[in-house]
């Protein structure tokens, strides 16, 4: 029988890829019955909610082992992207595919704790004069995780060996694509 971890990962990228994807959809995608996916979630809310929270607790037990506070800001980005390339999808998922409720108080405040986060660590690095002071925090923000997207997509896809994304994203995030 598969393991509801197993379950919730495929869930996740089947919903990342159609976001009106039903349970059959996703019991179809897993290789197992409606029924059995029915035991594991009651209802498709349901299964949302587990996937938030799962997706949520995996990607803050990723942030807290690269420890952030160590070392220069860069080195901390980088071990964050290293770190989010296994769980792209789930971060994906987090970030993109599923508005926040704003009367979901505790998924709200995980969003914005998370937010917060990657603020402070931008900030660190325009202050080191090592990430560029004239670009708002969040257009930087928003530029890493359209590039963990788009690297975990590429991974899927066949396009990027996963050995090679962080280097990509690090690479494009600091220089661009330009070659001046």
């Amino acid at each position: 029988m598969m393991e509801r971890d197993a379950i919730q990962d495929i869930a996740i990228k089947t919903l990342i890829t159609n976001n009106g994807a039903s349970m059959h959809d996703i019991a179809v995608a897993a290789g197992i019955g409606r029924t059995t996916l029915h035991r594991y979630f009651a209802s498709r809310d349901d299964m949302l909610r587990a996937l938030l929270l799962s997706a949520f607790q995996d990607i803050e037990q990723a942030m807290t082992e690269c420890q952030i506070e160590t070392g220069t800001a860069l080195e901390a980005l980088e071990r964050i992207i290293t770190v989010l390339m296994p769980i792209g999808h789930r971060f994906t998922f987090l970030l993109g595919a599923w508005p926040f409720a704003e009367d979901n108080k505790e998924l709200k405040s995980r969003e914005l704790r998370l937010l917060y986060q990657l603020e402070g660590l931008v900030q660190r690095g325009q202050k080191e004069k090592s990430l560029r002071t004239d670009l708002p925090v969040r257009w930087i923000i928003d530029t890493m995780t359209a590039l963990l997207f788009m690297a975990w997509q590429r991974i899927s896809d066949g396009y990027i060996a996963p050995r090679d994304a962080s280097k990509l994203i690090m690479t494009t995030l600091l220089t661009g694509v330009g070659t001046h």
